[in-house]
């Protein structure tokens, strides 16, 4: 729709610096620069996107859209090649995305581990609703074409969805896995994640009930991801630190890992007792 930008050519050097770019399905800001004075060209890209409406991505036969909002990122590259795919290839750098608030498919967070029956069942009935998206953040780090994952999870009203898992850019391969922790007691579960695979451009999605995660629990699984994802609002916008639900997602973190944080000093430690009392194990009270 709208293309800007400075370009300098000097020696084979060449920057186009600041960039802008707006296409249909989001805005891209920043600056390039091509290295042509090697016999193999070296690219540098930072890029900041945003804009990005998730509802524009789903499949001619779905009803709605899995994730519905309005995407983040900032894409910070380097690497060697003669084409995009050879870039891609080779590219080192970090790419990090957020989404402050959005919509997602119930169905979607059902089956990310929450309840697989109950979630095949939402995908099957008319009428779909959705849960709303606090806060969620994908932070890749890429080392020779493999992005291996930092930090990634969504919170949402109901469940935090934390992922791992990496992605060949050289062989476009996914590699994922995503899992659901619940925010109250569900007492029909079945704690299968959900696996995304195959290719780029022909992803498939899996559940296997025969690789159960151990379940780590809300707080503990956020905790994890608190450092890595502070530190990918603040790449990506700086001002994504202050949105109210981002902001509130970090803050309930931070209390939720000192709640859990060990006993500090020479505090005496409760001994296990067999009276059923309070300092006995779970099972014997």
């Amino acid at each position: 729709r709208q293309v800007n930008f400075h370009l300098q050519l000097h020696d084979g050097l060449l920057r186009m610096d600041p960039l802008t770019f707006v296409l249909d399905t989001g805005r891209f800001s920043g600056r390039l620069a091509i290295d042509a004075r090697k016999d193999v060209p070296e690219t540098t890209i930072d890029m900041a996107i945003d804009h990005v409406d998730l509802a524009q991505f789903k499949s001619a036969s779905a009803k709605q859209p899995p994730l519905d909002g309005s995407l983040l990122g900032r894409l910070d590259i380097h690497g060697f090649g003669t084409s995009v795919h050879k870039l891609a290839s080779t590219a080192d750098g970090t790419l990090s995305v957020a989404l402050p608030e959005g919509q997602m498919n119930n169905a979607l967070a059902e089956l990310t581990g929450i309840n697989v029956v109950r979630g095949l069942g939402l995908l099957l009935s008319e009428k779909e609703k959705d849960t709303q998206i606090r806060c969620g953040i994908v932070d890749f780090q890429a080392k020779k074409g493999m992005l291996d994952s930092k930090s990634v999870f969504i919170d949402t009203t109901n469940v935090l969805i934390t992922g791992r898992g990496h992605i060949d850019l050289g062989d476009e391969r996914l590699d994922l896995t995503l899992q659901g922790d619940p925010k109250k007691i569900r007492l029909l579960r079945l704690r299968s994640p959900i696996t995304l695979h195959g290719t780029l451009l022909h992803p498939a999605v899996g559940v296997k009930p025969g690789q159960l995660l151990a379940q780590a629990g809300v707080a503990i699984a956020l905790g994890t991801l608190l450092t890595p994802a502070a530190a990918a609002l603040a790449l990506i916008d700086p001002g994504l630190a202050k949105n109210k639900d981002c902001s509130a997602v970090m803050a309930e973190a931070h209390q939720d890992a000192a709640d859990q944080a060990p006993p500090s000093g020479n505090a005496p430690v409760p001994v296990p007792t067999t009276s059923g009392g309070p300092g006995a194990p779970p099972g014997e009270r």
